[in-house]
């Protein structure tokens, strides 16, 4: 696995590197290939078909109504971007007819960035000195996000304000 002072000629990403991190099997994995770019590590991944519970009627199908390719921004890399394209299936239910994404490792439903990424995103933003765009540039995700991320995650309560507050008003060159 590469850190932050390997090159990246010297740093490779295995497969089985990518398995340890996600906690994934290699018998779940239908397709994996791995891409050096010059603006980043494209990692293609599809993982095997299983049964899967409709979440509306609680009934297990594994009919597959299409194919959709997620772009996941992940962290494994902080001197590189690294991009998950992940293939996902979505599902329909033979019963209701309804269809629904399959569960991934990777991220929670409807969020392009990984769960490592808003891990570390949240940990760096705990030192007093990282702002939002040191951590932005760092994951490479926008200022936004980084902002967005922090205020999802993190709840810090306001202060009441005083009994008496007292404003004056100052005009200069009021015409």
């Amino acid at each position: 696995m590469c850190d932050n002072t390997t090159t990246m000629s010297s740093c490779i990403i295995s497969q089985n590197d990518f398995l340890v991190f996600f906690n994934i099997e290699d018998k779940d994995i239908e397709t994996f290939d791995i891409h050096h770019q010059k603006d980043g590590v494209y990692i293609e991944v599809t993982l095997k078909k299983k049964p899967h519970q409709c979440p509306v009627c609680l009934n297990m199908t594994d009919r597959v109504k299409d194919y959709s390719v997620k772009h996941i921004n992940h962290s494994i890399l902080t001197n590189k971007k690294c991009i998950i394209n992940y293939r996902a299936r979505r599902y329909r239910c033979p019963r209701c007819h309804k269809t629904f994404m399959e569960s991934n490792p990777f991220t929670v439903a409807g969020s392009r960035i990984s769960l490592a990424t808003v891990y570390n995103i949240l940990e760096d933003l705990r030192k007093p000195s990282m702002t939002f765009r040191d951590v932005a540039e760092r994951y490479h995700v926008s200022q936004t996000t980084a902002a967005h991320v922090f205020d999802s995650f993190v709840s810090i309560s306001r202060r009441p304000l005083p009994e008496y507050l007292l404003i004056d008003e100052v005009y200069k060159c009021y015409y």
